[in-house]
């Protein structure tokens, strides 16, 4: 009975630790959501300052997701969002996390990347992954993205405004 009751307990863990685990990710693209996101980035932001470490946030929204999902579907468009995801899950490092905040706009958070040499290197390779995305039954329609970038310290000294800054970046990206 004993053993039979230390299984069950085991078993009832298990489903609560996966059950956290959903409630932290997007349930169309895998990565982190919103909540989630708010939480993790509070505490990176709390690690950065303790040890005077730079903090990047790169804010990306889909360019001409809008049409897609108007004129071929929602179907369609959640298959771009996920393959937009991937494509950021590829490109970021390990110690990178990625999430979505909601419709086409995610974000990632990359802990000690603080110099403009190897944030343009990690943009590379993060439009080289964005290049491969290709549309279903579209394949000329070129996706793209534009991506805000604020760090910490230079940018910004709270993380809302660091947050502020990597959003109004990334619209000075899409208008131009």
């Amino acid at each position: 009975l004993l053993m039979g009751l230390i299984k069950q307990n085991k078993r009832s863990l298990a489903a609560q630790q996966q059950w956290r685990e959903a409630a932290q990710r997007d349930s169309l693209t895998g990565v982190m959501n919103r909540a989630a996101f708010d939480t993790y980035f509070q505490h990176a932001w709390k690690d950065a300052a303790r040890h005077e470490k730079p903090l990047s946030l790169l804010l990306l929204d889909l360019d001409g997701f809008k049409p897609i999902n108007d004129t071929l579907g929602h179907a369609i468009g959640d298959v771009v969002l996920q393959d937009f995801a991937h494509c950021l899950q590829k490109a970021a490092r390990t110690s990178d996390t990625v999430a979505r905040l909601g419709g086409d706009e995610f974000v990632i958070i990359c802990p000690e990347l603080g110099d403009l040499n190897h944030i343009r290197d990690f943009c590379d390779r993060l439009f080289a992954q964005i290049a491969r995305i290709t549309v279903p039954h579209n394949p000329d329609l070129i996706v793209g993205a534009s991506v805000g970038i604020a760090t910490f310290p230079r940018d910004a000294n709270t993380p809302s405004t660091l947050l502020e800054r990597a959003d109004a970046a990334m619209y000075h990206a899409k208008r131009n």
